[in-house]
C-alpha cells in the first residue's frame, strides 16, 4: 500500500480520517499534524462512521492552522447514504471559515437527490457543480472536489463535472471543518444520514491523475 503512504506523507494534506481507524468519541487525525477530532453521536462500524441524520457530526476544528489557508484546496471523500431523500442538505465535508461567511463543501441535496459540491463566501454561490448522479442507498461513492484558482472540478467515481471563470474565494484559517454536517452561528445542520468512510481535506489543488490515484488506491475497501 506505498501509495496509500504517500498520500499521507503529502504535505498539503491538512487532514486524514480514515473512519475505519477511529473509534471513540474523540481522536487524532492520521495524517502528518494529528488534529483533535470530537464525533457527537456518530457510531463507528467497520466500514466507517454511521450518522443518523438528525444531529451526529464529527467537528475536525482547523486543519488549515497547520498548512495555511489558499485559493487552491481539495476535499475527498467516501459515503454510503442510508436514504435517498435529502430535501433538505446532508452534508458529507464542509470546510468553513465563518468570520467570513465562507463555505467549500461536497453534499447531497434533492428529492431525489443527487451528489454535488459548492463553494460561497456569504450569500453568494459562487458555484454549484451538480453532477446529476442520483444517490443510491446503501452504495458507497467516491467523491472528489478541486478548486484551482477560478476554476473548479467534482468527481463521483469515474464521473468528473467542471466549471471555470467561478471566481477565487480564499479560505484562511481558521476554518473549520465538519463532517457530516454543516455549522452556522455556532449551530450544527444539514446533517448527512448514512456512512462516512474516508475524508481528506488538501491545501493544494491536486491534479486529476492524483485524485484518481487516491481513489484507485482505497477502493479495495469497498468492493
Amino acid at each position: 500500500m506505498s501509495s496509500e503512504r504517500n498520500i499521507i506523507m503529502d504535505p498539503g494534506l491538512a487532514l486524514h480520517l480514515p473512519m475505519h481507524e477511529l473509534d471513540g468519541n474523540s481522536f487524532m487525525s492520521k495524517d502528518a499534524y494529528g488534529h483533535l477530532c470530537t464525533a457527537t453521536g456518530v457510531l463507528w462500524r467497520p466500514d466507517g462512521r454511521s450518522f443518523d441524520g438528525v444531529d451526529d457530526y464529527i467537528n475536525a476544528n482547523d486543519p488549515l492552522s497547520a498548512v495555511g489557508g489558499s485559493t487552491r484546496k481539495t476535499l475527498i471523500a467516501r459515503a454510503n447514504p442510508g436514504k435517498t431523500n435529502f430535501s433538505t442538505i446532508g452534508r458529507i465535508i464542509s470546510l468553513q471559515r465563518l468570520a467570513a461567511g465562507t463555505a467549500f463543501a461536497i453534499y447531497a441535496s434533492g428529492n431525489p437527490a443527487t451528489w454535488r459540491a459548492s463553494y460561497i463566501v456569504g450569500s453568494t454561490t459562487f458555484s454549484e457543480l451538480n453532477s446529476g448522479i442520483s444517490l443510491v442507498a446503501g452504495q458507497t461513492v467516491f467523491l472528489a472536489h478541486t478548486q484551482d484558482g477560478d476554476s473548479i472540478r467534482f468527481q463521483v467515481n469515474d464521473t468528473v463535472v467542471t466549471a471555470s471563470n467561478a471566481g477565487t474565494p480564499a479560505i484562511s484559517n481558521p476554518a473549520n471543518a465538519f463532517i457530516g454536517a454543516f455549522e452556522e452561528n455556532g449551530t450544527p445542520k444539514q446533517f448527512f444520514s448514512g456512512i462516512i468512510s474516508e475524508a481528506y481535506i488538501f491545501s493544494r489543488a491536486l491534479t486529476p491523475l492524483e485524485v484518481e490515484q487516491i481513489r484507485l488506491a482505497t477502493k479495495w475497501r469497498y468492493r
